[in-house]
């Protein structure tokens, strides 16, 4: 995360739309958070992986990004990818299209924790 935010102030100074990136406790605890998720989706998968009857139900739905800043929508997207078991295809203006080893874990991103967190600290509509 660190080097996106290194890679960040390097493009602003090429680009003429500079943009603070928001640092802090806020943007700290959704570190804490994705990293959290990172680790018990490893588990998950492992044990889908190991199983002898594997029960992968593989999925591809599309997460609206309506209520998520512009501005946020890749690191929404990128967040999704760092999951293990999801994976971001592709994005648009108003979509992110998702492939999940489980239809659960597509549920789960329907239920827009993962939104409301990226919401909460770098602002937006969900909060």
């Amino acid at each position: 995360m660190a080097l996106v935010v290194v890679l960040l102030q390097r493009m602003d100074s090429f680009d003429q739309h500079p943009e603070k990136p928001a640092l802090g406790l806020p943007l700290l605890r959704y570190s804490l958070w994705l990293v959290g998720q990172v680790l018990w989706s490893s588990v998950k998968v492992a044990k889908l992986v190991w199983r002898r009857n594997k029960a992968l139900s593989p999925a591809v739905a599309k997460l609206p990004l309506t209520d998520i800043p512009e501005k946020n929508r890749v690191l929404y997207a990128n967040s999704i990818t760092l999951t293990p078991g999801t994976l971001s295809i592709d994005i648009d203006d108003q979509y992110v299209t998702v492939h999940a080893l489980e239809k659960e874990a597509i549920e789960e991103l329907k239920g827009g924790d993962m939104a409301h967190k990226i919401c909460a600290v770098l602002g937006g509509k969900k909060q």
